[in-house]
């Protein structure tokens, strides 16, 4: 998010501005001949957002990659400031990588980037098979550090307290870098890492200098100066066990927040300081929230992000974008699961708040057996911490939770057809691959209604008839009427038409009946 009430999210080949309390929607300038964008990052101070474009392969083999600054706060609008293009250098090798086949590799091009802490460098990593790293420093257009891995890496992060120190990671590699003399030198590798067979899928810093790791067998691990200090398993974190986690997100310095299948979210919360653990556990988890979502629709997880004051988290699925208030987790997270429990339950709770007096009073009574007060209290702090599972480990608790889409969701295959109407500033789209067609304003960038189908057609045709939208495949024909603000079955217009009908025959006819 840039501010509290606008964010940024990818559509297409472009990237939207949208002001969630005016819901106006503003498209950013890219450079011609963009294919795609790959990633985008928002800086520190909010101001500027890199954006990775993927240029179309017509340039020809000699195309580098790029990245653009764009200035969001500039008095006419958001205006582009300039292109970054990384080089071949000693350090960084791009015309003479080649497949592990022998084949001829695609176009190179950044995949992710990140802002450092005081948003004068940016990082940006060209993906595999080239796999190089690149330190900008941007408002100079020029290179601080560049280096080549050899690993497949996906993902590229500043360390927030210190902003000469990168990490990467990949499948099997996580590695932490120095930027030092134009070049990045690694430090020593982290052991263990891909030791269980699982591959690492995203990383995230905390503010005092650790490194939280996610798997693709539902794992989270902490590292502290490069030694694994704590490891959560799917099962403590409240998922199945064969659901990964697919991206992790700092929460501050609060904790972490990780985003998987199913629309399944884990939030992680930081125990204490690093000098004030006395032995614990430097991390818990607070509760496992499942992100509701429309039926028939894609429910993973690809990305999360918080707004500035990180009271709200931005969850980006494969068709929308979704925001959660977290004030609304950290309440839910906190109060038991048997709510409705009545005056017997607050008692409990007003036991366990106050019961750092009598602390000696209740371990007697625990230990005699005849505190049954006490011993309700006991649950109520079991159910806040979760149910402990046959390993030993606690397991999250579950909360639902609902978010508010900023839109009605994209097209998540190609467009197979679309029609516009000549009455109002309307676009109908339809998809046979991803079965849905979808209502279009196309003066407010902004998709008004969408509906799915069940069916499998190979074509699907769509086109106005007035206000009508017809709607063909090879096995039925639909026909919906557009309303102020979505579509609207054309039965309810089939049998307005024919009352209508009706009573103008009743009329001429009792017209003609009294001439006569």
């Amino acid at each position: 998010m840039t501010s509290d009430k606008e964010l940024l999210y990818v559509a297409g080949r472009n990237v939207m501005w949208h002001n969630t309390v005016r819901d106006r929607v503003r498209v950013l300038p890219q450079t011609p001949k963009v294919q795609g964008i790959l990633a985008i990052a928002v800086c520190p101070k909010r101001r500027y957002v890199a954006i990775c474009e993927q240029q179309d392969s017509s340039h020809g083999s000699s195309a580098l990659p790029q990245v653009s600054i764009i200035d969001l706060i500039s008095g006419a609008g958001p205006k582009r400031l300039r292109t970054l293009v990384a080089t071949e250098d000693t350090h960084l090798a791009l015309s003479t990588v080649t497949n592990p086949d022998g084949t001829k590799p695609p176009l190179p091009n950044f995949t992710c980037c990140d802002f450092s802490k005081d948003s004068k460098s940016l990082l940006c990593l060209v993906g595999a098979p080239y796999n190089g790293l690149v330190v900008f420093d941007w408002f100079r257009s020029r290179k601080v550090g560049t280096c080549t891995i050899n690993a497949t890496v996906t993902r590229c992060r500043f360390n927030p307290s210190d902003s000469s120190q990168v990490s990467t990671s990949g499948p099997q590699h996580l590695r932490v870098w120095k930027v030092q003399e134009g070049m990045l030198k690694g430090y020593p590798t982290i052991q263990g890492v891909g030791s269980t067979g699982a591959s690492i899928t995203d990383h995230a810093w905390t503010q005092d200098d650790r490194l939280a790791v996610t798997t693709d067998h539902g794992e989270v691990s902490f590292y502290d100066e490069g030694d694994l200090s704590q490891t959560m398993t799917s099962l403590s974190l409240g998922m199945e066990t064969h659901d990964g986690l697919t991206c992790i997100e700092s929460i501050d310095d609060r904790g972490f927040v990780a985003g998987g299948p199913h629309g399944s979210l884990c939030v992680i919360e930081l125990t204490d300081s690093k000098d004030r653990l006395e032995g614990r556990d430097p991390f818990k988890v607070t509760c496992h929230v499942h992100a509701n979502k429309e039926s028939g629709t894609p429910s993973s997880i690809v990305s999360v992000s918080t707004s500035p004051k990180c009271d709200v988290l931005i969850i980006s699925f494969p068709d929308n974008v979704g925001m959660l208030n977290m004030s609304d987790v950290w309440l839910k997270a906190e109060q038991g699961p048997g709510r409705g429990g009545g005056s017997g339950e607050r008692g409990d709770d007003d036991e366990v708040r106050n019961g750092g007096e009598d602390e000696e009073e209740d371990e007697e009574e625990r230990g005699g057996g005849s505190g049954s007060g006490s011993g309700s209290g006991r649950e109520v702090v079991e159910q806040r911490a979760g149910t402990e599972d046959a390993s030993g480990g606690a397991t999250a608790k579950r909360v639902e939770c609902a978010l508010n889409y900023l839109v009605k969701g994209f097209h998540t295959g190609s467009v197979t057809s679309m029609s516009s109407c000549a009455r109002k500033p309307l676009l109908i789209t339809c998809s046979k691959e991803d079965k849905s067609i979808r209502l279009w304003n196309y003066r407010k960038h902004v998709c008004v209604d969408a509906l799915t189908f069940e069916n499998d057609a190979q074509r699907e045709f769509c086109f106005w008839i007035a206000l009508i939208v017809l709607i063909a495949c090879d096995i039925f024909l639909c026909c919906y009427a557009t309303c102020v603000s979505s579509l609207a079955s054309f039965l309810s217009l089939i049998l307005f038409l024919l009352l209508f009908s009706f009573f103008q025959s009743f009329l001429i006819f009792f017209l003609c009946f009294f001439s006569l």
